[in-house]
């Protein structure tokens, strides 16, 4: 019998997340960024990651831009640098906080959460 692997948190298959995803999953929860940031797509003090990567983003300024793997990496270590409509600035910046590699781990989890 198939054990049944679909994470309850963020409903991705944590048996078809690449390695580099898992870390990042970890580190997300680690820094406890779900506390802001739900999966589900629940409005709460940020934005939802469940389907961002690839979406338009309106931003606060009235401008629109892609989010794609550049500007989840600049959100992260440059929060103020494109908030989202309805959002405040009050993301810390995590750009002393995790490595380049972290960096990329925790995109790749924000890319699989299509």
């Amino acid at each position: 019998m198939k054990t049944d692997t679909t994470d309850t948190t963020t409903g991705a298959r944590s048996d078809t997340l690449s390695a580099s995803a898992r870390n990042g999953k970890e580190l997300f929860e680690d820094h406890d960024c779900q506390s802001c940031h739900p999966i589900d797509g629940e409005k709460q003090l940020a934005p939802p990651i469940s389907g961002l990567f690839g979406s338009e983003r309106e931003l606060e300024d009235g401008s629109t831009v892609i989010a794609d793997e550049g500007y989840i990496k600049e959100s992260i270590q440059y929060p103020g640098a494109k908030v989202v409509m309805g959002f405040n600035n009050n993301m810390p910046s995590f750009r002393d906080l995790m490595t380049g590699r972290e960096l990329q781990e925790v995109t790749d989890y924000i890319k699989a959460l299509r």
